[in-house]
């Protein structure tokens, strides 16, 4: 995950705290119960 959204203007920590963000996010998703993605491609297996 080496590109930066467009919010990141770069800076001396970003590159030591981008990592942070995006163990941050894939917590949360886990937490929620992720995107959703598993139950849609369930879905569409299934009409197959």
């Amino acid at each position: 995950m080496n590109s930066q959204p467009d919010g990141f203007g770069g800076g001396a920590g970003e590159e030591a705290f981008s990592g942070f963000l995006t163990e941050e996010y894939a917590r949360l998703m886990a937490a929620r119960g992720g995107i959703g993605l598993a139950e849609r491609i369930f879905e569409i297996l299934k009409q197959r």
